[in-house]
C-alpha cells in the first residue's frame, strides 16, 4: 500500500471520528436527563464537590483493596507446608467465572485464604470502576457523561452476563 493512500485512509477515519463524536455531542446535547443534570451541578457547586468527593472516595476503597489484595498475593506466592489438606473446589490462580461461581457455590470462601483475595480483588476493581467513572459523570460535559455511562453500562451488563451464563 502506497504512503499516499495509507495517509488518505488515515484522514478518512480522522473524518469518521469527528463526526461520530459531533453527531454524539448533539445527541447528549438533546438529552433531558444529562442537561439536568449538567445545568444542576453546575448551579451547586457545593453538591457538586460533595459528589466529586464521593466518587473519588470510592475509587480510592477499590485502589486501596486491589493494593490489599496485591499484597495478600505476595503472602500467598511463600511456599507452604504440604501437610495443610485442600478440601472443596481448588482455586489456581488462572480462573474463569465458572471456576469462581463454582467456588463460591461451594462456600469455599469462608476458609480458604486464597478465595478471600479474589473477592477483594473483585469488590476493589467494581469500586475503582465506578469511582474512576463517576468522576467524568460528576466532572464532564453532557457528551462525555454519555460516553461514561455508556461504557461503564457495557462493562457491568457484559460482567453480569458472563457470570450468569457460567
Amino acid at each position: 500500500m502506497s504512503e499516499t493512500r495509507r495517509a488518505f485512509r488515515s484522514f478518512v477515519w480522522l473524518l469518521v471520528v469527528v463526526v461520530f463524536f459531533s453527531v454524539l455531542n448533539r445527541v447528549a446535547a438533546r438529552l433531558t436527563p444529562l442537561q439536568t443534570l449538567n445545568t444542576h451541578l453546575q448551579a451547586h457547586p457545593v453538591q457538586a464537590r460533595r459528589w466529586m468527593l464521593l466518587v473519588s472516595g470510592v475509587g480510592m476503597l477499590g485502589t486501596a483493596l486491589l493494593l490489599a489484595a496485591s499484597a495478600l498475593m505476595s503472602e500467598d506466592s511463600a511456599p507452604q507446608a504440604e501437610a495443610t489438606p485442600q478440601r472443596g473446589f481448588p482455586l489456581t490462580d488462572t480462573h474463569g467465572m465458572r471456576e469462581f461461581k463454582r467456588g463460591c457455590r461451594a462456600g469455599d470462601w469462608r476458609w480458604d485464604r486464597r478465595w478471600w483475595r479474589w473477592l477483594v480483588m473483585a469488590v476493589g476493581s467494581v469500586l475503582l470502576l465506578l469511582g474512576a467513572f463517576g468522576l467524568f459523570v460528576v466532572l464532564g460535559a453532557p457528551v462525555i457523561k454519555l460516553i461514561a455511562l455508556a461504557a461503564l453500562g457495557y462493562v457491568l451488563v457484559h460482567t453480569i452476563w458472563a457470570f450468569w451464563r457460567a
